[in-house]
């Protein structure tokens, strides 16, 4: 019984210029690894504006809020650094889907040229991949690491706001 395709797969039928099938598989490799790359660029622009918002937000409570009580800022700077992170976390996913993809079109594309009568299926994207992103090792990739720094300093921020350590360096105690 031949494979009922679902409705989220692709059916390349053999045609008389199997070139035409390489063509096309070769045009969705290009747009998949266009995609891979604006998702990894997304993730870049992603951790840079953590880091510039966590600093501009500590700093602003610094200058302005220095009578705040630091738990309402400390646990704002955490939130802050949390939803970075989950944003993080879901370009993460997406990054590992277009990896995924990216090699089953490979995959597929060596079906085409090694068996030019024959019918493939393929999906446009796997979904899949996005179970690849929550695996143990991932926790601790730098990107990771970079967050860990984030809710580390939103932790501290609360001693140094408590305790007015800036204020006995700069010398205004």
């Amino acid at each position: 019984m031949p494979h009922k395709p679902s409705k989220h797969e692709i059916i390349l039928a053999p045609c008389e210029k199997n070139r035409d099938r390489i063509d096309y598989m070769f045009k969705l490799l290009d747009t998949d690894e266009k995609r891979l790359e604006l998702v990894d660029t997304h993730r870049n622009k992603n951790l840079a504006h953590a880091f510039v918002t966590f600093a501009a937000a500590y700093g602003a409570s610094l200058k302005f809020f220095a009578d705040a009580n630091p738990i309402l800022i400390s646990v704002s700077l955490f939130l802050l650094a949390v939803a970075f992170f989950l944003r993080d976390m879901r370009s993460h996913q997406y990054s590992h889907g277009w990896t995924l993809t990216i090699k089953k079109h490979l995959y597929t594309l060596s079906e085409v040229i090694n068996a030019p009568q024959k019918p493939v299926n393929f999906k446009r994207y796997y979904k899949e991949g996005h179970k690849l992103a929550i695996r143990w090792k991932e926790w601790f990739s730098p990107t990771r690491l970079a967050y860990y720094v984030l809710f580390i300093g939103a932790f501290l921020s609360y001693f140094i706001l408590k305790e007015g350590w800036i204020q006995k360096l700069s010398g205004k105690n």
